[in-house]
């Protein structure tokens, strides 16, 4: 159940990122807008403007969701906005009465690729997780790629999803576009948040994720979270440069594996890795000032690999090499779920000139 949990938690994460990291194109058509109708348990519109393949974005969502689970009602009312643009996200929840903004520096998988690369990326990507591409339908006469994942059938035309239908645990929800223009560009002020609302402005940390992977693993568990506040600390930022780091994780591939993302954030480096819901790999540039590595590596031996220091540790569900980089007095931790045996996780190493 944790693995489940912890794939689910790097799904939905690398999905959020990817969707508020937009500086990249995201779309095949430069600019456009699509009025979706929305039924089944929820009801309502959503409208979807953008500019620059999909580099600026605005969404706006008025719906009432309607759910029965063992019996108990519940509704929702729901009127949100979110501007995409460049390297900033804004949200504002006028039935929550809230409105936040974020600077987020991060770098998606499908960053400086072509239309059919970042549809194979997205391929590889869904049947990982079990999902799969149906074929080509027709909708509102547009030639459509539909795929079929967790219970949801997606039309996608040239990055654009113009129709949904799911049904997961007897929750329907069809999003489906009832109006769809290809422009050749909108007004400037399209993509302005609205000057009328007071945006509380939210930092996005590195440690925020260890946070979020510590709370989910302590629900998990039945334990408390304010049992291990003590642990979560500020995280120092790696010497090692983004760059080489993205470059030497861009060219490395593992049979079955696919990589779902990778990001920097405050000076912290990841990617991540899946094998379907079999298994996850990691790998992580981190200051050597973070005191969690230095604990450990007070116990464990010190190794020898080609030349490189490293230290291994295996625990019960997970292996990990810690890998000495004195050049930028950084570490690189890289860790699988489940085990993996030593001199393999050595060939991984072997395949990351770091």
């Amino acid at each position: 159940m944790k693995k489940v949990l912890f794939l689910s938690l790097i799904f939905m994460l690398s999905v959020q990122l990817q969707a508020q990291k937009s500086n990249y194109a995201q779309y095949a058509i430069k600019s456009g807008y699509v009025k979706y109708k929305i039924t089944g348990n929820t009801q309502g519109i959503k409208e979807l403007w953008w500019d620059d393949f999909g580099a600026k974005r605005k969404e706006l969502e008025q719906s009432s969701s309607t759910v029965v689970i063992f019996g108990i009602k519940s509704e929702e009312k729901k009127h949100t906005l979110a501007i995409y643009d460049e390297n900033k996200y804004y949200e504002v929840n006028y039935a929550k009465n809230t409105a936040q903004k974020f600077d987020i520096p991060f770098s998606s998988a499908m960053q400086g690729k072509t239309e059919k690369e970042r549809e194979k990326e997205a391929e590889r990507v869904i049947n990982s997780l079990g999902g799969h591409k149906e074929g080509e339908q027709s909708f509102l006469g547009y030639k459509c790629t539909v795929y079929r994942l967790l219970g949801a059938k997606t039309w996608v035309y040239k990055g654009i999803p113009l129709k949904t239908n799911a049904n997961i645990l007897g929750i329907e929800s069809n999003v489906e576009a009832v109006e769809f223009k290809k422009l050749s560009s909108l007004p400037k002020n399209t993509f302005t948040p609205p000057s009328d609302v007071k945006f509380e402005e939210q930092d996005v940390r590195a440690a925020d994720l260890g946070a979020l992977f510590q709370k989910a693993y302590a629900e998990e568990n039945n334990q408390n979270i304010n049992d291990n506040e003590e642990q979560i600390t500020d995280i120092k930022p790696t010497k090692y440069p983004y760059d080489k780091f993205q470059k030497i994780v861009n060219n490395f591939q593992l049979e079955n594996y696919t990589r779902i993302l990778l990001i920097s954030m405050q000076g912290v480096h990841a990617a991540n890795f899946v094998k379907g819901f079999e298994g996850t790999l990691s790998i992580v540039a981190t200051s050597k000032d973070n005191p969690e590595y230095e604990k450990n590596k007070e116990q464990l031996t010190k190794k020898k690999h080609k030349g490189k220091t490293y230290y291994f540790i295996q625990e019960k569900e997970n292996s990990i090499i810690i890998l000495d980089v004195p050049q930028y007095d950084s570490y690189i931790v890289i860790s699988t779920e489940p085990v993996m045996p030593e001199d393999k996780m050595l060939k991984i190493l072997d395949r990351l000139p770091f």
